[in-house]
């Protein structure tokens, strides 16, 4: 699956569009996604919530097993930090 494919895959996943996920890139083994983070995404530390991630996450997910590239789980979570 190509990055346009893959747009028009996911382009009526209301979920996603809510949660302002983009779909950047996708090829065989590889998939990159982007997220806007806003002020009224960050807590009282002015650090952004834990929970801000989980949408890009699960999209990413997706995006993996619909190229059918099998990695571990570990491999295909990031990290805001």
């Amino acid at each position: 699956m190509d990055t346009e494919t893959a747009k028009c895959f996911f382009k009526n996943d209301r979920y996603a569009a809510m949660t302002g996920v983009e779909i950047v890139e996708v090829r065989t083994g590889y998939c990159k996604a982007s997220l806007l983070v806003e002020d009224k995404h960050m807590n009282a530390a002015n650090v952004v919530q834990g929970g801000r991630f989980l949408p890009l996450r699960i999209l990413l997910l997706l995006l993996l097993q619909t190229v059918m590239v099998s990695l571990p789980l570990q491999s295909t979570l990031i990290s805001p930090f």
